[in-house]
């Protein structure tokens, strides 16, 4: 152990080469690790070496026992058996019939109430925190308890830290000692936990938050990997378009709904692709003649829109008020529209289908299939897309995006078999909590000027050295940035694929 500890010393302070060092503190102050001071490396010192010895001899958090009933109270007033002391001055912070329906387990992350029950505090006790698995609660819709205040966390068993799904971006890593009352973990040594959360996250907050908004994108499969914060001005869009607001109704995916009235096919067009749009219409009506079109004009004269409305029933056109976002939205080349009209329809409409102008619908079963694919969770994403383009992430990347949304495996953005970009030409989208998580960043992305359209980029490939491996030197515009936070977010492409043969993008 000892020797273990003097290589995690000598890594981070006796680095190899100049440019590995300059790399992990690069990292360090993405997580606002500030080294300017000798005093903080040392802390930091301490405490990543407290981490690893914790990898070693503690025991790793788990939350997959059974349910039991228990009477929460003072653990100076409680034994690990959980029998009771006789002590009545000593039953502070009780907390009757915690373990009440209560059947899943829940980590106490308040922090409050932490230092209360190190302190012996006998103060009234509010709603606690309380940290729950989300994979408990897949089904079970919101949870409800006057007693709790829920914070959703992820906690995959090939990462070492638990992330809270929270807007305050926090991870904790998971190699602390606990103790378990039943369904109640709580931390076993609290100053070293709290002051683990205080060190790893203390000017995280601060230099990502927007109005206590997290405005960094984090790599899902390293939380301590973290992008570029974007600009704060974007809040007030962000919260126009709803996407912000996580108390409105969403779709349960395992029931979603067959009532044609609840699903909407949305596009855009201009008058250069105004055939295109007809004959798309044209081939849903074909398949689905009732269901319900809404059609954003982005340059598409009057007279053209009088023709659709004349020519097709249930038909909407609306007008994109390009004056709501930044003046380079307009520039429709860069595609950043796509991701705002999908937010604003979003709005008003649980589950949306986006189709672009050249694209032409080939069956009636799609809604039946996806749905059922979706319940069955034959795919885990709420977005889906349907268009293979048979070459991978990596071949049309523009690095400046990586700025913005780093991600952990380049070899993953070249894999034909996983990480093949998938195009955004024909979309599924559930409103649900995951949905606008992804929507979120994609929506930020489109509304900053650099990182839907970063310097140099174009449309147009160069595929002589190869559609995987090698970059192409071009950019897939919201098809790149949708595709990375997908890929990030899934690890495979065939978690939000569904091709069953829907479309053809063939233009006629």
């Amino acid at each position: 152990m000892k020797n273990r500890t003097t290589e995690i010393v000598w890594l981070v302070s006796n680095c190899a080469t100049p440019n590995r060092r300059m790399e992990i503190v690069r990292n360090m102050e993405k997580i606002g690790i500030k080294m300017k001071m000798r005093q903080d490396i040392r802390l930091f010192l301490v405490l990543l070496i407290f981490y690893f010895l914790s990898f070693f001899i503690h025991k790793t958090t788990q939350v997959s026992k059974a349910p039991t009933v228990v009477l929460m109270k003072n653990p100076r007033s409680i034994d690990m058996s959980g029998n009771e002391s006789q002590n009545d001055n000593e039953k502070c912070l009780k907390i009757e019939n915690l373990q009440n329906n209560l059947d899943f387990p829940v980590l106490i992350l308040d922090k409050e109430f932490l230092e209360k029950i190190e302190n012996g505090s006998c103060e009234q006790i509010r709603k606690i925190e309380v940290g729950v698995d989300e994979k408990f609660v897949q089904n079970r819709g919101f949870l409800q308890d006057p007693r709790f205040k829920f914070v959703y966390f992820e906690n995959s068993t090939e990462k070492d830290f638990l992330y809270l799904k929270t807007e305050q971006r926090t991870v904790i890593p998971k190699n602390f000692d606990v103790r378990q009352l039943g369904n109640v973990i709580l931390p076993k040594n609290i100053p070293i936990f709290l002051g683990i959360l205080k060190f790893i996250n203390k000017n995280y907050h601060s230099s990502c938050n927007c109005e206590g908004y997290n405005f960094c994108y984090s790599d899902p499969q390293n939380y301590l990997s973290v992008g570029r914060k974007f600009n704060c001005t974007s809040l007030q869009v962000l919260k126009n378009l709803g996407i912000l607001n996580t108390s409105q109704n969403f779709v349960d995916t395992s029931k979603l709904s067959r009532d044609p009235k609840n699903v909407i096919f949305v596009s855009a067009t201009s008058d250069d692709h105004y055939r295109y749009t007809r004959n798309s219409i044209q081939s849903i009506r074909k398949h689905l003649p009732n269901q319900k079109y809404i059609l954003y004009k982005i340059g598409l004269d009057q007279s053209n829109s009088k023709k659709l409305l004349e020519e097709f029933d249930n038909i909407e056109i609306r007008q994109f008020n390009f004056s709501n976002y930044p003046s380079f939205v307009a520039n429709i080349k860069e595609y950043r529209w796509k991701s705002l009209i999908i937010d604003e329809v979003l709005q008003e409409y649980p589950n949306v289908w986006w189709i672009d102008a050249h694209v032409f619908l080939k069956s009636g079963v799609l809604t039946n299939t996806i749905y059922e694919e979706r319940a069955e969770n034959n795919v885990t994403s709420d977005i889906l897309l349907s268009i293979p383009t048979y070459h991978s992430n990596f071949a049309v990347l523009h690095t400046t995006l990586l700025e913005y949304f780093p991600t952990s495996s380049i070899p993953l953005l070249k894999s034909e078999k996983s990480g093949a970009q998938l195009g955004t030409g024909f979309m599924y989208f559930a409103r649900t909590r995951q949905t606008l998580e992804m929507l979120k960043w994609w929506t930020l992305c489109a509304l900053d000027s650099k990182c839907m359209a970063p310097d140099g980029a174009k449309l147009t490939c160069d595929f002589s050295g190869g559609k995987y491996n090698v970059q192409a030197n071009c950019f897939r515009y919201d098809q790149s940035v949708l595709n990375i936070l997908l890929l990030n977010k899934f690890q495979d492409h065939i978690n939000y694929f569904s091709d069953h043969g829907f479309v053809s993008t063939d233009f006629v």
